[in-house]
């Protein structure tokens, strides 16, 4: 709504972007004694930066293309925005499993077991929740905590480098552009009047004659 009032998209793409570096930037401060309340506040900041993003990001793609080139650079730009999501994710996880073995690494009582532990790293939570108060226990939580905050920095940095770059490469074009179509009116043609032209019989009609039906309507000339 805001890049349709204002014919701009550039501040969505920056807004978006300063957004969203606080929001995944302030996650890194989460640790294994923080209340789950601040979970939600804390997840709807990165989430309003990326939804200015991915208006503005499109905005931005399409005004800077022909119209010819239109539909090429809408396929271009859902293409890209997949394959980062999927980079994401297999960035993201390679970063929590090599971080997470390190730190229990680093425990003499969990040393053995890093290997195992980084390698379903996504179900330990379940095998932490049912282990018995304990200090392996607490190890592990903690080296689990220093991984995520780990891979938070990781994200925070790559949307940084992103952040600078969309504003040294996002150009503001207008947004009000002339419809380029090749659709018309032939100059040459007339529309029929009915002085001008001789009484049609509709194809339902038509059909009826060709079958032999009786017609089942007049017509006045």
């Amino acid at each position: 709504m805001g890049i349709a009032k204002s014919g701009t998209y550039r501040w969505a793409v920056l807004l978006g972007w300063a957004i969203t570096v606080v929001g995944i930037g302030h996650i890194i401060t989460f640790n294994e004694s923080t209340p789950w309340f601040f979970w939600i506040p804390e997840g709807l900041i990165a989430g309003i930066g990326l939804g200015c993003l991915y208006p503005g990001m499109s905005f931005a793609v399409q005004a800077s293309a022909s119209h010819s080139d239109l539909p090429f650079a809408a396929g271009v730009f859902a293409f890209f925005r997949n394959l980062g999501q999927t980079l994401g994710v297999v960035i993201g996880d390679t970063v929590f499993q090599n971080t997470l073995k390190a730190k229990l690494s680093s425990y003499p009582l969990l040393a053995d077991d890093a290997s195992l532990y980084s390698a379903e790293a996504s179900s330990m939570v379940l095998v932490i929740q049912g282990m018995p108060p304990s200090a392996r226990k607490k190890e592990i939580v903690k080296c689990y905590v220093e991984a995520l905050q780990f891979l938070w920095l990781t994200m925070t940095a790559f949307a940084v480098f992103a952040g600078i770059i969309a504003a040294l490469f996002t150009k503001n074009y207008s947004l009000n552009t002339a419809l380029e179509t090749a659709q018309g009116l032939d100059e040459g043609y007339v529309v029929p009047t009915e002085e001008s032209s001789p009484p049609t019989i509709p194809a339902i009609q038509r059909m009826s004659l060709d079958l032999g039906l009786p017609l089942q309507a007049h017509y006045r000339k």
